[in-house]
């Protein structure tokens, strides 16, 4: 089960809600977030966790695909304003926004590391993978590497070219 839980961090009152991701995704959003990410309408995650939360006291069974926790804690500004709970669809929901996230940072990565030239996408595939700590066994740098050359609908070797070009005209 998943519950929420009240923490006491500098005085303030807070409130755990842990959403369940997999092991990758949660390395992926400790590196871009920290350990636990205090929510507030500053960030993208905040501003649409505090349109998924509601009043109502709600447990959720853990999704077996999803090994990990990551956590938010909300305010006490926002704890009353909005709430301190989620369904087990919002919770859903927002796992798998994070997988989404987790993609679209990793193409437009390969993406960019291919417009300054100095990596293939092979080797940018394998940067991207060691800046945020994700060992072969839970994601597979093949796999990766396929889901880029699917992505990016052309020869990736015409697309360096190209993007060389660019930036030497």
């Amino acid at each position: 089960m998943i519950n929420n839980k009240l923490t006491q961090i500098n005085q303030e009152q807070l409130v755990e809600i842990n959403v369940p991701v997999k092991p990758y995704i949660k390395r992926y959003l400790i590196k871009r977030y920290g350990m636990v990410h205090k929510i507030s309408k500053r960030s993208l995650i905040g501003f649409m966790m505090l349109d998924l939360l509601d009043k109502n006291i709600t447990t959720h069974d853990k999704d077996q695909t999803k090994t990990e926790n990551y956590t938010f804690l909300i305010g006490d500004y926002y704890f009353k304003k909005y709430g301190f709970s989620m369904s087990e669809d919002n919770i859903n929901y927002l796992s798998g926004c994070f997988d989404r996230l987790f993609n679209e940072d990793f193409l437009n990565f390969i993406d960019t590391e291919l417009l300054k030239g100095s990596l293939n996408a092979y080797q940018s595939v394998s940067l991207f993978l060691s800046i945020y700590k994700i060992p072969e066994a839970e994601l597979k740098h093949d796999s990766m590497y396929r889901k880029y050359q699917r992505y990016s609908e052309e020869n990736i070797k015409k697309k360096k070219q190209n993007n060389n070009k660019i930036i030497a005209n």
